[in-house]
């Protein structure tokens, strides 16, 4: 029993001896762990696209819209008076028609009796013309027979009677070709090669002297007509003459014509501000696909180069006019002058640029000059 006791005895000085014990190493572990690592995480950088520009010389694209319209627009008028009693079958809205073409016959009797009165009277007055010439030489001979030494007078020479006689002579044969060209007339021909828009008069229908017969528009060319803005004819070359122009179709993309510049108006609408430029199309109708007439087409021509010029997509400058390039992994950005602009592209100058820029093709709003980037580069789209 006392061993026992004895036992219990020990166990608990043991006990209450190791707790301190135990407290001490425990504050020493831990005054003594080794201090923890924090690694930093490293964030990868920003990419940007960017493309390699140089500058050169280059040259924008002059690009507007106009409509498809005749060089000549006719209202034909009839030039005799009477009922029509033929017509071409060609004479109908929408068909073509060649120059000196037949269209209309009026009945013409009334002007065939009236030609053949005139040359009535034409052959009197030639009939009567050569009698008074007769007298007029039959007077001089009889002047010089009578030996007078007096210069004779006009009347006794018949002179004023041959004036009268020669005069109604002229007369008739004036009255002749009028009656001539009014019997012409009565048959109405196309002017010029055309199309015909619309028709007042048929088979049957009277016509008055200077009535609509029809309208016509010339094919032998079209003609449109584009405001350009100050910047756009700034851009134009210097000369004229010759420049080619594509023309395109606004509904499809594959249809396109060659016009050449015809003229550039000397003033500038005072309303707009703008000139005319006016473009050529030879024999519109006649093309492989047909230039009609009201079409509504963009039309394109090249403009003049402009030197020490960066040619760089539309995409890579901002609303506000800046362009952002890449220089030693920072942003840096750059307002712009715009001289001109092509299809996708816009031609800035170079002012203070380097020769050859990294160029930020398509730039975020999120952007701060400096900030780190890492650019890739992408292969140029044109030629520098």
């Amino acid at each position: 029993m006392k061993k026992t006791n004895l036992n219990v005895v020990l166990v608990s000085l043991l006990a209450v001896v190791s707790i301190p014990l135990t407290m001490l190493y425990t504050d020493y572990a831990i005054s003594n762990q080794p201090a923890v690592v924090t690694l930093k995480e490293q964030l990868p950088l920003p990419r940007v696209t960017v493309q390699q520009v140089s500058a050169g010389d280059h040259s924008g694209l002059i690009e507007a819209f106009g409509e498809v319209k005749a060089t000549e627009n006719l209202t034909l008028l009839s030039q005799a008076s009477g009922q029509v009693i033929w017509k071409s079958e060609q004479f109908t809205v929408g068909n073509k028609v060649k120059k000196g073409e037949l269209l209309l016959r009026i009945e013409d009797s009334n002007y065939r009796v009236a030609l053949a009165n005139a040359k009535k009277e034409l052959a009197n007055a030639n009939l009567a013309l050569l009698q008074e010439q007769r007298k007029h030489k039959r007077a001089k001979q009889d002047w010089k027979r009578s030996e007078i030494g007096e210069k004779p007078s006009d009347l006794a020479l018949r002179k004023p009677q041959l004036e009268i006689a020669q005069t109604q002579y002229k007369a008739a044969k004036e009255q002749v070709a009028y009656a001539q060209n009014n019997l012409s007339h009565t048959q109405i021909y196309a002017p010029f090669d055309a199309v015909i828009t619309s028709r007042t008069a048929t088979l049957g229908t009277y016509l008055s002297q200077g009535s609509s017969v029809a309208k016509m528009k010339s094919i032998d060319s079209a003609e449109i007509k584009v405001a350009l803005s100050e910047r756009e004819w700034q851009q134009l070359p210097e000369s004229l003459h010759g420049v080619t122009v594509t023309v395109w179709s606004t509904y499809n993309s594959q249809q396109h014509w060659n016009g050449k510049v015809e003229s550039l108006a000397l003033v500038v609408d005072e309303h707009n501000r703008t000139r005319n430029l006016t473009i050529k199309v030879a024999r519109p109708l006649e093309q492989e696909d047909s230039l009609l007439f009201g079409s509504f087409v963009k039309v394109q021509l090249q403009g003049k180069e402009q030197q020490n010029t960066f040619n760089i997509p539309s995409s890579s400058v901002t609303a506000d006019g800046y362009i952002w390039l890449e220089q030693d992994q920072k942003l840096v950005k750059h307002k712009v002058s715009t001289l001109f602009n092509n299809d996708k592209y816009v031609g800035v100058a170079r002012e203070n640029l380097p020769e050859q820029l990294n160029l930020v093709r398509k730039p975020l709003s999120n952007y701060v000059e400096g900030m780190q980037v890492a650019a890739v580069m992408m292969e140029s789209l044109y030629a520098q």
